[in-house]
């Protein structure tokens, strides 16, 4: 339903609301609730809700989670969700972003993870690759440490 919502909103924008109304959708694009946050979707791995959120203008791609302070792009990078990484550096996040705490860099937990799309896609955008983190970590040592 939330395609057909979309798909709508594109041929004729002013039955829209009826429509998601009618699904049982809140306001948004497809079926994004209205205030969806954006590092619990790169949390999850929604893709699709993820994208649709940030082609609205609406929302942050350099968000950070309330609770750790973590950016969006770290939270994903340390999944390996590439798809969503993506995204975010499309929507203009910074390559660069580091958890508030940490200071890890989102290049450092992607190569923690083993994520290696996900790095190489980060260093493509500008990622620096000699940034040190809080605890003295950069992310080839990050990587090593892994085994990666």
């Amino acid at each position: 339903v939330g395609d057909q919502v979309v798909t709508l909103e594109a041929q004729r924008p002013e039955d829209a609301a009826a429509w998601r109304a009618a699904a049982g959708l809140a306001s948004g694009v497809g079926d994004v609730e209205v205030g969806a946050d954006v590092t619990t979707l790169c949390r999850t791995g929604s893709y699709g809700k993820l994208t649709a959120l940030l082609s609205t203008g609406e929302a942050d791609a350099d968000a950070r989670d309330v609770e750790t302070g973590n950016p969006a792009l770290l939270e994903a990078c340390e999944r390996g969700l590439v798809r969503c990484v993506r995204a975010l550096l499309d929507h203009g996040a910074d390559p660069n972003s580091q958890a508030a705490d940490t200071g890890i860099t989102a290049l450092a937990a992607a190569c923690a993870a083993g994520a290696a799309a996900c790095a190489v896609l980060l260093l493509a955008r500008g990622a620096d690759p000699d940034t040190v983190c809080a605890d003295k970590r950069t992310p080839l040592l990050a990587a090593c440490e892994q085994g990666h």
